[in-house]
């Protein structure tokens, strides 16, 4: 089983656009609700460079996984909260 406190970690990244993309899906989806499955693929791709993710989140690229494939999706259809 991954760490939340370590994948919270890797949540945080030297880019801003990452952190904006990670951030609002863990906004939606929070870590500790996550299945094990889940946090693995999560934790697999976050092992990537920023560059890597980068790559992965503007579709130029495709996770070498199905399972990282189906969490890029699940992250890139996070929706936008707006403040009221």
């Amino acid at each position: 089983m991954v760490g939340l406190g370590y994948v919270k970690w890797q949540l945080r990244r030297g880019k801003l656009e990452l952190d904006v993309v990670l951030q609002r899906f863990v906004g939606h989806y929070p870590l500790d609700g996550m299945s094990d499955a889940e946090l693995t693929a999560l934790d697999h791709l976050l092992a990537a460079t920023d560059d890597e993710l980068l790559d992965l989140f503007l579709r130029r690229t495709v996770a070498p996984q199905a399972e990282q494939a189906a969490l890029v999706e699940k992250i890139l259809a996070a929706p936008i909260r707006t403040s009221q």
